[in-house]
């Protein structure tokens, strides 16, 4: 039988560890409603344009504009 190093068993562990949380994490969250600016975050509107267009915000920076919820670019961009 091939001996398995300690790397080896660790690594199988983190990974079971990691792999219980997200069925935790899943069997926990199943059920809950999908509440706040979720709907409207998903389905961008024409106001996030230039959030996208412009995630470091420069020009909000150096213009002085304005932008509607600037903090979640990453959440447009992913959709």
């Amino acid at each position: 039988m091939p001996k398995i190093n300690n790397k080896t068993l660790i690594f199988i562990g983190l990974l079971l560890l990691l792999l219980a949380d997200f069925g935790y994490s899943f069997w926990q969250h199943q059920a809950k409603a999908l509440d706040g600016d979720m709907a409207w975050n998903s389905i961008p509107d024409d106001d996030l344009i230039p959030v996208l267009e412009n995630p470091f915000g420069t020009k909000a920076i150096l213009e002085g504009d304005t932008y509607v919820n600037p903090n979640k670019f990453f959440c447009h961009w992913f959709n």
